[in-house]
């Protein structure tokens, strides 16, 4: 079975014809505060002093995708275009099949290339620290 994903319900193989070849979900980075202080060995930590526990930045989900059956050059730049419109700068609902969670983030096509007759692209999504439950509104920290 191949594991593909769906964008806001779009699902890359069977609405887009393109297989997902890779798939890197980046941990979010911890937000720090440290501060040096005149007279003090090291520096003071703050990092939890407003809130009382860690926040996190947000992390970078990357695909790429190639395409499911060999296609024209005019086939291949049609489909550029339908997924550049469907993904590139659009905030979407990121969710992979089997799983249970979902992301958030604003994608980004970074990457298209053809190589002999492989096509691929590349989406960069900058999503939210965390993943949320399908079936609730449980947030899953991290």
């Amino acid at each position: 079975m191949t594991i593909g994903v769906s964008f806001d319900g779009a699902h890359c193989l069977d609405d887009l014809g393109l297989y997902l070849t890779n798939a890197s979900i980046g941990a979010p980075e911890v937000q720090t505060n440290y501060i040096d202080v005149p007279g003090r060995d090291g520096q003071l930590d703050l990092s939890t002093a407003l809130t009382g526990a860690v926040r996190y930045k947000n992390r970078t989900i990357e695909l790429t995708f190639a395409t499911a059956k060999r296609v024209s050059g005019k086939e291949w730049h049609a489909l550029l275009s339908d997924v550049s419109n469907l993904l590139h700068g659009q905030e979407k609902t990121i969710a992979f099949d089997g799983d249970d969670y979902y992301y958030k983030g604003r994608c980004t096509v970074t990457d298209f290339a053809v190589e002999g007759e492989k096509h691929t692209l590349t989406v960069s999504c900058n999503c939210e620290p965390y993943k949320y439950s399908a079936s609730d509104s449980y947030v899953k920290s991290l």
